[in-house]
């Protein structure tokens, strides 16, 4: 039989496959310490055999191997007296554990060696290393030397076929190690053919007019007189590779990084442990997303060759602090009449002026700034009134920093910019960034999708050196929500309410009117103006105050701030450009917007404020009212009315009642929410966008609503009165539409058998047409239906699993 050294059998057959990671750096000069990898041996390698070369391949991973295999004709070398190896599959199972590894594929697999493979990005073409002549069965005699060749095939249909030789093999010496570039336009390889280095040396090809290229060595400062072997180029350039032949190794081969700098490949570093070893380390791969990969090592015995799955991992934050340079600033609108044209402006003091209730604002620099909240005339664009003014400290950044660009929802693409982060004195060489999901990654910016609704923590990790090199560490988090709508619930304990109003970033307005007055100032003066008609164009009974030491002038009075706009425009015509409306509290004394009780202090007693957007399921803003009511007694609370500009609401409720809310449009059906603060003592900020859908969509769709307001007993399938509210409003809607049909879907959880819960499921749905058909609704309108279990939304392991699966639905047909 053929006569190989174990150094080509499970040596150049081994191929790296991996991804831009450890001490080499992505296309920004990122860099990252592998000392953070765990690894552990994968549970299907076994000490009677050898593992090796292991890439992520559909649902599992595929690696080469020359354990016993279930097919065909086992042949072996017979003067080791072990197998020739095999490409196989298999796949982890939810216990952890792999399966029982079968054959990659029978076309590719031979009577000889295969091994050290890759693949297309799209996994439809492969390259693989062999010593067998495509599938020729040869008879060899002990002396025979059959080189290694790199042979392509492509997949059709889910079989591996078009076996291809590689342009460059040759009879007389090894070409071996495919890695194809992330473009499919460069292949790199190993061989010992003539002119190298010594030993086997690292080769590129270019794919150039539908044909490689002429072979070049990579160089000097990767090839030694040693051997080099398993090359893999990243998406960002990086090549990894794994040689014996330099002086700074921990083993007998250990894995390095280079890139390619002025046209040649330069930056050679070792990994380091626990990545390389004492033994033969090779075959390293990394999911870049995940963080995770693995490398082949003999590392137990220093013979048998084994797969090891390595993760990245981290020490908790030493310095966890989120750092905020970016604020958001609510209002509770204090003027009702929107036929004046007046609008709320918030001034940042930075240049920056944003108009509405809600504003949100990040500052560039840092240093002390003085926000104004601010009614201004629209009509000429000047100040009527200021309602608040607020004093932010900006600290500068001197920490790693976060930003985070885009909607927070699941799969969808989120931004992560880390450019602004600092460390004093330090040069930052790493920014490592934890997603809070198992999923890490490196660079300045950097791009991640969460799959699952939930809260994630991130954090980003800066690296670099000080002055006298010394490694420093630091870092940030910034907790966050994956929702539905992607916007981001935030709950304010009643012990961090205090700390909100320090920096104005969450605060509410209490309005005492009995207290307040209203009067327009027509000037201010540091010296006093003698109050006579002649001196204030003729405006009468104009009344002087002094304010500390400054002296003003003021006309009108009023508990109304809207009321004195026509007189604001009176004087403005007469000359007063710089009048605007102040206050004076019931002592006759002038309020500063700071101290004043329209600065957003807390009111007595908790309170909820719930804000978001009217939207389309598009997400495109919508105009239309917002009804809330209290379900219990089935009373209308408040009616808000939605611009279509933006489609922003903001309600505010005290903390006594059971509130349902819905949006309502003509031609539109609104998904309801309710929110119970019967028993809540927090002041609690909730986000919370409303979708309304087309009544039309409705029907063609087929679309299956949960109607959300219903409230049944434990076990029970009789209606609570807080039910009724939300039934009235769907019962106007059949009434009004004689040609609608409805259709009531039952649901319940997987708690008890399955007959019990179809028949809950089945009396829930009829009690719901029971009401409408009370409520003035035709029977014939409405078809019931009870699924119990059978269909759930999420999981059931969980309480809140079951309390989602437990639902009354609707679909709208038509007859």
């Amino acid at each position: 039989m053929i006569i190989l050294k174990k150094y080509f059998l499970f040596t150049l057959l081994l191929l790296l496959v991996g991804n831009d990671f450890a001490s080499g750096q992505d296309s920004k000069g990122i860099t990252i310490d592998t000392s953070d990898f765990k690894l552990d041996l994968l549970s299907f390698c076994s000490m009677d055999a050898h593992y090796f070369s292991a890439r992520p391949f559909g649902k599992g991973i595929v690696f080469g191997s020359n354990r016993n295999k279930d097919w065909g004709v086992i042949y072996y070398n017979q003067q080791t007296s072990e197998n020739f190896s095999d490409l196989f599959y298999t796949e982890q199972k939810t216990d952890g554990f792999w399966q029982k590894p079968k054959s990659f594929s029978l076309a590719i697999n031979s009577y000889l060696n295969e091994g050290a493979f890759c693949f297309n990005d799209s996994l439809t073409t492969i390259y693989y290393t062999t010593n067998n002549e495509a599938g020729k069965k040869k008879i060899l005699s002990s002396n025979t030397f059959v080189p290694l060749k790199i042979y392509k095939a492509t997949i059709d249909k889910g079989r591996w076929g078009n076996i291809e030789p590689f342009i460059f093999n040759n009879e007389q010496y090894n070409v071996a190690h495919p890695a194809l570039s992330h473009d499919g336009k460069k292949m790199f390889f190993s061989s010992d053919m003539p002119g190298g280095f010594g030993g086997v040396d690292l080769y590129v090809s270019y794919w150039h007019q539908g044909q490689w290229g002429k072979p070049i060595n990579l160089g000097k400062y990767v090839n030694t007189q040693g051997n080099e072997t398993f090359p893999y180029i990243t998406p960002n350039g990086i090549l990894y590779f794994a040689t014996d032949g330099r002086k700074d190794g921990l083993g007998q081969m250990d894995i390095y990084s280079t890139e390619f700098i002025n046209s040649e490949w330069k930056n050679v570093r070792n990994l380091g442990a626990p990545i390389n070893s004492a033994k033969d380390d090779y075959s390293f791969f990394l999911d870049e997303k995940k963080l995770n990969g693995y490398i082949t090592s003999n590392r137990i015995d220093g013979i048998h060759d084994q797969l090891y799955k390595f993760q990245w991992f981290k020490s908790e934050c030493k310095k966890s602090k989120e750092v905020e340079q970016c604020f958001t600033f609510f209002e509770k609108a204090t003027f009702p009449n929107d036929k004046l044209p007046l609008a709320y402006e918030w001034d940042m003091g930075d240049g920056t002026k944003i108009r509405g209730l809600q504003a949100e604002h990040c500052y560039a620099y840092s240093g002390e700034y003085k926000v104004e909240l601010n009614i201004i005339d629209t009509t000429s664009n000047q100040l009527f009134f200021t309602e608040a003014t607020y004093e932010i400290a900006v600290a500068p950044i001197n920490d790693p920093y976060i930003e985070i660009k885009g909607d927070l929802i699941p799969t969808k693409l989120i931004e992560f910019n880390g450019t602004k982060s600092k460390i004093p004195k330090v040069k930052l060489t790493d920014l490592i960034w934890d997603f809070g999901d198992g999923h890490k990654a490196m660079g300045l910016k950097v791009k991640h999708a969460y799959t699952n609704l939930g809260k994630y923590m991130i954090t980003l990790y800066a690296q670099g050196k000080d002055s006298l090199l010394h490694d420093v560490e630091e870092c940030v988090y910034k907790l966050i929500s994956i929702t539905t709508d992607g916007i981001q619930p935030i709950e304010i304990s009643e012990d961090s309410i205090s700390d909100f109003n320090d920096v104005a970033q969450k605060l509410y307005a209490a309005r005492d009117n009995d207290s307040i007055t209203y009067k327009v100032q027509l000037k201010q003066s540091v010296l006093p103006i003698p109050v006579d008609p002649k001196n204030f164009s003729g405006i009468k009974n104009v009344k002087e105050y002094n304010h500390n030491g400054v002296y003003g002038y003021t006309v009108g009075n009023s508990k109304e701030l809207e009321a004195l706009y026509p007189l604001f425009n009176e004087v403005k015509i007469k000359g007063f450009k710089g009048a605007q409306v102040v206050a004076f509290d019931k002592k006759d004394k002038l309020l500063n917007s700071t101290d004043s009780t329209h600065r957003r202090l807390l009111a007595e007693g908790a309170y909820t404020h719930i804000s978001g957007r009217i939207i389309s399921k598009y997400g495109d803003p919508l105009a239309a009212k917002i009804i809330v009511e209290n379900l219990t007694s089935g009373a209308k609370v408040k009616e808000i009315t939605v611009n279509e500009e933006d489609g922003k609401f903001n309600i505010e409720l005290s903390n006594d009642h059971l509130y349902g809310f819905y949006a309502e449009k003509d031609s539109f059906y609104s998904v309801s929410n309710f929110i119970d603060l019967r028993e809540e003592t927090r002041h609690l900020e909730i986000k919370k966008n409303i979708e309304m859908i087309p009544l039309s969509e409705l029907y063609e769709d087929n679309l299956a609503l949960r109607i959300n307001n219903l409230f049944f007993g434990t076990k029970e399938y009789n209606l609570e009165k807080a039910s009724y509210p939300e039934l009235n409003r769907l019962s106007k809607i059949i009434k009004l539409r004689a040609n609608l049909t409805i259709e009531i879907i039952g649901h319940t959880d997987n708690s008890g058998k399955e007959d019990y819960n179809l028949d809950l499921s089945y009396k829930r749905a009829n009690t719901v047409k029971e009401y409408l058909i009370a409520s003035g609704c035709k029977a014939t309108q409405i078809v019931v239906k009870g699924l119990g279990s059978s269909q759930p939304l999420v999981s059931n392991n969980t309480e809140r699993g079951k309390y989602i699966n437990r639902r009354v639905e609707m679909k709208f047909l038509m007859k």
